[in-house]
C-alpha cells in the first residue's frame, strides 16, 4: 500500500514514485526484471494498479507512508 496525491500537473496515465531516497523503499513496489543486454533493473518501467485501499490496510501503513521526505 502507498499513499498517493493526485495531481492536474500529471499527464494521464503516468504514474511517479520518488525513488531517490533510502527511506521510500519505491524498488520494492517496482518489478525485478532485468534489460537483457545491459542487465540493468527495469525498476522505471512498470504497470500499476490503483485502487483505493480499505480502511484497514490504510491504517496499517501509516507509519511507513509518512517516513518519506514528502
Amino acid at each position: 500500500v502507498l499513499r498517493v496525491q493526485i495531481s492536474p500537473k500529471a499527464t494521464p496515465g503516468v504514474v511517479f514514485i520518488p525513488m531517490h531516497f533510502a527511506e521510500a523503499a519505491a524498488n520494492l513496489l517496482t518489478i525485478d526484471a532485468l534489460d537483457p543486454q545491459a542487465k540493468i533493473p527495469e525498476f522505471k518501467a512498470c504497470a500499476v494498479n490503483i485502487q483505493i485501499a480499505p480502511p484497514e490496510e490504510a491504517e496499517a501503513v501509516t507509519a511507513f507512508a509518512t517516513r518519506g521526505r514528502y
